[in-house]
């Protein structure tokens, strides 16, 4: 795909799935990316849990060999049609012409510094499952598992920093 064979399958509601490093997609992403760790054996199954079947996806790779394996791997999972795909680091991306976000990675002792400010406008979402959850959670966090939240999303606060925790 090129940049306008993108900004076209967005605009259509293509979802983008973005499967760079953490890192990289962090620093700056398509604005409602859904961020997929590439992984052969459990790509299709984390796709599952956060992505409804039949959505168009647009898949955002950071080089084609990613892209196009990834690609191979959700088709034959057959419950996703993938419009495209496209190689991209973040001076491309930028490039893309279409709303960008970001997101804050906070280490262990940065969320223990803001729980101990008392910052209100902090909520925290537990994705993980319920077994991990009962091994040990942070008081006052929400659980909802990874595979809930997309049902889930009206109980996520929209008026404040929310930080997910998996």
């Amino acid at each position: 795909m090129d940049h306008d064979d993108v900004r076209s399958a967005l605009a259509r509601g293509a979802v983008p799935i973005d499967l760079r490093p953490l890192a990289e997609f962090s620093a700056c992403h398509v604005a409602g990316a859904v961020y997929v760790q590439f992984a052969r054996r459990t790509l299709v199954q984390t796709l599952a849990a956060a992505v409804e079947a039949d959505a168009n996806l647009v898949l955002i790779a950071a080089d084609g060999v990613v892209a196009d394996a990834a690609s191979e791997l959700i088709q034959a999972g057959g419950k996703w049609d993938v419009r495209g795909t496209i190689a991209l680091d973040g001076s491309t991306l930028t490039r893309l012409g279409v709303p960008l976000g970001f997101l804050e990675q906070l280490t262990p002792e940065d969320l223990a510094n803001r729980l101990e400010a008392g910052n209100p406008e902090t909520e925290i979402i537990d994705v993980r499952g319920p077994f991990e959850w009962r091994l040990g959670y942070i008081p006052g966090s929400l659980l909802i598992p990874l595979g809930q939240l997309r049902q889930r999303t009206s109980e996520v606060k929209r008026d404040c920093d929310v930080v997910f925790i998996c």
